[in-house]
């Protein structure tokens, strides 16, 4: 199975891609700050949440370690 590592799960886009993800059967690595804030995804069995900052190097490291893709971000 393929793991994608996502950052910004909870923001407006990221979740969509989060949600889509997991319904195509994905597993994912998702880097967030307030796991509260994933809402329905968070209980999914192919979800691992990481708590943590995307600017701590370690937390990043963490992430993507594992992981089969890493998308790239868009920038604000």
């Amino acid at each position: 199975m393929t793991t994608i590592a996502l950052f910004g799960g909870t923001g407006k886009t990221g979740r969509r891609v989060l949600e889509r993800a997991l319904a195509a059967g994905y597993d994912v690595r998702a880097l967030v700050r307030d796991p509260d804030k994933l809402g329905d995804p968070a209980g999914h069995p192919a979800l691992t949440v990481m708590v943590g900052d995307v600017l701590d190097p370690v937390a990043v490291d963490e992430t993507v370690a594992g992981a089969d893709v890493v998308p790239p971000c868009s920038g604000r």
